[in-house]
This record gives C-alpha cells, structure tokens and sequence, in this order.
C-alpha cells in the first residue's frame, strides 16, 4: 500500500529484491495459516486475484523494473512529487540558466514514446533497457528530480505557487487510497490457479505487461525451503518453488 509496515520476511532479510515477491509470499503464508480466519481468507484470495490498469504504460516499468500493471490508484506522495515536478518544469524563480533547461526538457510524452520504442520486442531485458533509459537525458533530468523533490524548501515553494491547497491533493489521494483498499478486499480479479507466489508473479507480469520480461530479481533464497520435521533434517530445498523462480 505505500505505507510504513513490516512483515516476517522484512525482518528476514534486509533490502528485499522484489516487493511484489515479498508482499505475495506473505500473503500466501498468512491465508494457508491454520488460524487464520475465514473472513481474512477472502480477502486475501481476492487481493492475489489480479486486476490490470486498463491500459499499458511501458514508461512505468522502465523506470521501475519491478513494477507490476496492477490496477491501483495515485499514492499521496506521488502527488506531492507531481506538483513539485510541475513546478520545476515550469521555471518559476529558477535563475541557473542550465538547470532550467533540463527541467524544461522533462516531457511526460516524450517519456512514455521512448518507452515504447525501448519495448517493441517480444522479450525484453527489462534491465538492459533500464540502464539504457537511465543514460538518456530524461534518465538524467529523473535522477536529478528524484533528489531535489525531497528538498523541504523546493516543496514549500511548490506547494506555494500550486493553484490549488497541497493538503486538499493529500486528503484526497488518502481517501482515494481508502476507499480502493475496501473495494479491492472484496473484489476478485483473474483467477491464476497457481499455489507458487514466485509463479503467481512471473504471471501477474506476463499477463500485465503482455512481454515476455527477463532479469528480474528472483526471491530470496529462504523461500526456496521448507520445514521437514518429519524425516528430522531441519530444512530442505523446495524444488517445486525453485524451478519457478525468474531467469
């Protein structure tokens, strides 16, 4: 969801590789629990059932390459960083001639062509492209705005100028972040039939993106086994969860 939280497997490892393999290997434990509830179950069968944005934005997973086209709406500090963006773009009080005009050359559309230019293939290296997109200027005028749009000062000014109250865009996008959380509990989206969370989410990005992707950060190595009590050896390797992970 975006929001602070922590779970059995941030506790595990530091600096998980892939948030939706972490998030779905959760959720997967948590519904085969024997405690768990009934009521909780469904939810989490509905939220593991997934539902696509209705269209595909190849920018979006350039630029994050675990990324998943999930149906989800803007986060509040994404809609701080809109604002602050657009104000850069727009020059106001900028006095560097040079810094104002890479901010002028950030162009939403330009991005997302190039994007699809990058992922016309069939299988993409979705790494590769990443670090080709990062070398671009758009690339560079990214790196430079992920830093300054954390600066307190740049967003005051931002914040100022906005034409509209940056609290009202806060409230709004938390509500909006709400009120989908209680939709998504209890609707069901595609249903996968698949047990494995590493293979539940190669799906969710082939079925998402229409791309065969490679060069994803596999889980971690933990979930590759399981308790075997049983035979009294601790722990074994799974290999029905590791011949699903990503090449």
């Amino acid at each position: 969801m975006g929001y602070n939280g922590i779970n059995i497997l941030e506790m595990m490892m530091r600096g998980f590789p892939d948030n939706l393999s972490r998030d779905v290997s959760y959720l997967r434990s948590v519904e085969d629990c024997i405690s768990c509830p009934d009521w909780l179950k469904k939810m989490i069968h509905a939220w593991l059932q997934p539902i696509y944005m209705p269209h595909i934005n190849y920018a979006t997973l350039i630029q994050d390459v675990t990324a998943a086209n999930l149906l989800s709406p803007r986060s509040p500090s994404s809609g701080i960083k809109q604002v602050v963006t657009q104000y850069l773009g727009t020059g106001t009080k900028i006095r560097n001639q040079e810094f104002k005009g890479l901010m002028e050359v950030k162009n939403k559309n330009h991005e997302e062509f190039f994007s699809e230019l990058l992922c016309e293939g069939e299988e993409l290296h979705i790494r590769l492209l990443h670090d080709i997109f990062e070398a671009s200027i758009y690339g560079y005028v990214d790196s430079i705005l992920s830093k300054v749009v954390k600066t307190t000062t740049i967003q005051r000014l931002a914040m100022k100028s906005s034409s509209r109250d940056i609290f009202d865009v806060i409230t709004d996008d938390e509500m909006g972040y709400f009120n989908y959380f209680k939709w998504r509990c209890t609707v069901s989206g595609e249903e996968t039939g698949i047990r494995c969370p590493t293979a539940i989410c190669r799906n969710i990005r082939a079925s998402g993106w229409q791309k065969h992707a490679r060069s994803y950060d596999p889980s971690s190595s933990f979930l590759y086994e399981r308790a075997n009590m049983q035979r009294g050896k601790g722990v074994q390797l799974s290999r029905w969860i590791y011949g699903s992970a990503f090449t």
